[in-house]
């Protein structure tokens, strides 16, 4: 009798028991996981406003540039003053950030390398030419898609602000491969102290916008800055 029962109540019961009724037999799952946010991006101005990245800088690898003999661990604070420092957001968390340096003040590892650069030098350390460095996304968003939308968000942010004609980074050989698909290529190899290989990698801004799709800004169209259109959807979230 009990073995009937038993028989009678499996023979009645189904997974979809579970599902809604308005859900069953529907051509599309009956529960989808939310979109993720779209990134926004801020430019942090001040001291104050960057201490929210220390979090994320502590990922950076700082040793990169003293192993390459550039010495610049000490002006740290100088490179976030006259360069332009990005923080990218999901919702109010903060994802990543990216720092760009203007060529010509001695503050980009490329300007200080003990060895030299060759004849890159003469190529890509000249008027409207940027240092692109501490690319760090937080490791729970790591992934190319993400490093793609932070670099196309600050891109687009640097160049509403400042001109630009070329983009310079040093990289590693993986990270290099990245780059190559950002519109930047290897201009020279470089190696470290340590023997560690790095690569110097540069591109026009108009290569790194196509690459990116990103409109392209041209100087005489920069008036006096204003708030940055990502800066005032942050704002007004």
């Amino acid at each position: 009798m009990q073995a009937a029962t038993a028989t009678s109540i499996a023979s009645r019961w189904s997974p979809s028991a579970l599902v809604p009724a308005d859900f069953q037999d529907s051509e599309s799952p009956p529960y989808e996981l939310p979109a993720q946010a779209p990134l926004h991006l801020r430019i942090l101005r001040t001291a104050r406003e960057r201490e929210q990245l220390a979090g994320l800088r502590k990922y950076a690898p700082m040793g990169v540039e003293d192993d390459l003999g550039a010495g610049l661990m000490p002006y740290e604070a100088m490179r976030d003053e006259v360069g332009v420092v990005t923080a990218m957001y999901r919702g109010s968390e903060l994802v990543g950030t990216l720092r760009f340096v203007p060529s010509g003040l001695d503050l980009t590892a490329a300007e200080r390398l003990a060895g030299g650069i060759g004849d890159a030098a003469t190529k890509i350390l000249g008027a409207g030419s940027w240092e692109i460095g501490r690319l760090i996304v937080a490791p729970d968003e790591r992934s190319p898609e993400v490093l793609t939308q932070c670099l196309t968000l600050a891109l687009e942010a640097l160049m509403e602000e400042r001109e630009v004609e070329r983009f310079y980074a040093i990289a590693t050989p993986v990270m290099a491969r990245l780059w190559r698909r950002w519109g930047m290529r290897p201009v020279a190899p470089l190696r470290g102290a340590s023997g560690r290989e790095f690569l110097l990698v540069s591109g026009l801004m108009s290569a790194a916008a196509a690459a990116l799709d990103v409109p392209v800004v041209l100087p005489q169209m920069l008036a006096t800055p204003q708030p940055m259109r990502h800066e005032r959807m942050a704002l007004s979230a």
